[in-house]
């Protein structure tokens, strides 16, 4: 059973309590493929039994805009927004999260993009099985690249370090795995949808690689 937590500007959508996955869409208001895709994989994530928080639009003002940061927070967006970091340590404190799938676009990449994640966390393998599997899925992965930043992209992953965003924040409170899914604005909006589709449903492959009482919490939840 599904509940929702206000969260600043917008709300989560949690289940459970204790060590969980967290998912989140659309930080950026000029990305709208990870709201769509979670809305679109509702079932799936219902069907999830482990605990869970789900933000399916972190910034409305900046998705009703379709601009990056929104009204509100015109520089650095909902990382402005005290109310909705405040937020996320209420949700940390009720369903810790040991794994974060993000979900982003990325509008400055070559002429022939792929996908590819930010990881921040100490494992690495778990970003390597990411890019595996999807590999194995046919996903097109971007070859190696220098991200705007100057962050270099080797084998489908850019190795984060403090970079003050949402992610390096989970990851700093909590200790979080988190992983950031890129698709290429460069691709139609329906297949940027399916890709991050695609990630979503990595969740309990992931899950359980990273820890897989995680599982155990699942097989009690549905008897």
């Amino acid at each position: 059973m599904w509940n929702f937590v206000p969260l600043g500007r917008t709300s989560a959508l949690i289940k459970g309590k204790g060590p969980g996955v967290w998912v989140i869409g659309t930080v950026h208001g000029e990305e709208p493929a990870g709201f769509c895709a979670i809305m679109e994989s509702a079932a799936l994530l219902s069907g999830l039994g482990f605990p869970m928080v789900v933000i399916p639009c972190a910034n409305l003002s900046g998705i009703a805009s379709a601009k990056r940061y929104g009204a509100e927070y015109p520089v650095a967006g909902i990382r402005e927004d005290g109310a909705f970091r405040r937020g996320l340590i209420g949700l940390g404190q009720l369903i810790r999260p040991r794994l974060v799938l993000d979900l982003h676009e990325d509008d400055e990449m070559p002429e022939e993009p792929g996908v590819y994640l930010y990881h921040h966390g100490k494992n690495d393998r778990l970003a390597s099985k990411f890019v595996d599997v999807l590999r194995l899925w046919q996903i097109p992965i971007q070859g190696p690249w220098a991200t705007r930043f100057g962050e270099n992209l080797i084998d489908g992953v850019v190795k984060c370090g403090a970079d003050a965003s949402i992610d390096d924040f989970l990851n700093t409170r909590f200790d979080a795995e988190v992983v950031v899914f890129e698709t290429p604005i460069r691709w139609s909006l329906r297949a940027r949808i399916e890709a991050q589709r695609a990630a979503i449903g990595l969740l309990r492959i992931l899950a359980s690689a990273l820890e897989p009482e995680l599982f155990e919490n699942e097989e009690a939840l549905h008897g």
